[in-house]
């Protein structure tokens, strides 16, 4: 099969036309040279994907876990960059507050997590500010070591 006939067959489909002409190719160097050739040209994509796991493993890419500890700061409001927040306040009298602004980009996730393992004793008080979570102002976290996942839908917090 001729490039000619190749485009005259991709350009009768209206979408994805680099896909098509992709998997066409590679359809055509295992029909021609058998299925290693076909192999080596697609694990070159997967080894791409591969490496960039590797690198966010390693923390050397952009793609990792944002961590805040919080050990003083008592509300501590939770920032853009926070992914996940530990709980691990120095003192056990009072009872940690966790502020959830409102205002993020639709989809930010936020989890908290008892750290320190007292939340059974103080539970950790979750509070959305602009918003709820799942209609209610505020959430609570509580047993040892427990942990709870958040979601801004862009105008009220959701837990998971």
């Amino acid at each position: 099969m001729g490039t000619d006939q190749l485009d005259r067959i991709v350009d009768g489909f209206p979408t994805k036309r680099a896909a098509i002409k992709w998997t066409i190719f590679v359809a055509i160097v295992a029909a021609s040279t058998g299925y290693s050739a076909a192999y080596f040209q697609s694990s070159g994509k997967i080894a791409t994907l591969e490496e960039r796991l590797k690198l966010a493993q390693e923390t050397k890419s952009p793609y990792h876990i944002r961590i805040a500890e919080v050990t003083n700061e008592n509300p501590y409001r939770v920032q853009p960059t926070d992914d996940l927040v530990q709980v691990n306040l120095a003192t056990n009298d009072v009872s940690p507050v966790i502020l959830l602004p409102s205002g993020f980009l639709k989809g930010k996730t936020v989890s908290i997590k008892d750290k320190s393992g007292t939340s059974h004793l103080r539970e950790i008080k979750v509070r959305a500010e602009g918003g709820t979570i799942d209609g209610l102002p505020e959430w609570s976290i509580a047993g040892s070591f427990a942990s709870t996942g958040f979601v801004w839908d862009g105008k009220n917090w959701s837990a998971y």
